[in-house]
């Protein structure tokens, strides 16, 4: 039971922020610093707000989660700087996924190309407007590339659930599909497309 309270004890103190460093300008901002050296603390953390898969194919458990690396100032569409984020893992062998603006969900795929590796997909806003993109990366050669292409999801009053962002990519026998919007219908109805490799 103690170790359960010093947990969360450590897990509040690192979230808590006050003083001169939150009253900072964001144009004067550097990059966001993640470190955190206790172990334990850092695998709950992950756990509490990470995506579990097996994205090295090592059959043990990772934990993804989307962080700011770079905090942005003021609107990057004008003069501004966008934030900029990144994918990173409990298993700290596996790299930095830099996804750039903006803020992302992230969806654990499952082993969709048969190298015993689970792929992630990330949908993410834009840095203005109202389209999201969705991106499937996965594992190969020590380094994160895309599975295929990443397609766009339109729609400022669309604001899917996890399951059906789940539904987004699959394997039907030994064929991949994505399920995109048909843009030329003003209700955006989903149709199934075939996933070619590049």
């Amino acid at each position: 039971m103690k170790k359960y309270l010093l947990l969360l004890a450590g897990i509040a103190a690192a979230c808590h922020q006050s003083g001169p460093a939150r009253e900072q300008s964001a144009k004067d901002s550097t990059p966001v610093a993640h470190t955190i050296t206790d172990t334990v603390i850092r695998a709950a953390a992950f756990q509490a707000a990470g995506l579990v898969g097996d994205y090295n194919g090592d059959g043990h458990t990772e934990y993804a989660e989307a962080i700011l690396v770079k905090q942005g100032h003021g609107n990057p569409v004008e003069d501004g700087v966008p934030d900029e984020y990144a994918v990173r893992f409990s298993d700290t062998t596996l790299p930095l996924i830099p996804i750039g603006c903006c803020e992302a969900r992230l969806v654990n795929e499952g082993d969709l190309n048969g190298d015993h590796r689970d792929e992630l997909s990330v949908y993410q806003a834009p840095e203005n407007g109202n389209t999201h993109s969705f991106t499937t990366w996965t594992f190969q050669d020590h380094q994160w590339k895309h599975l295929f292409a990443p397609f766009l999801i339109p729609g400022a009053d669309y604001q899917p659930t996890d399951d059906d962002l789940q539904k987004r990519v699959f394997r039907e026998k030994d064929t991949l599909y994505f399920m995109q919007e048909d843009v030329t219908d003003e209700t955006f109805p989903l149709l199934k497309q075939k996933v070619t490799f590049p």
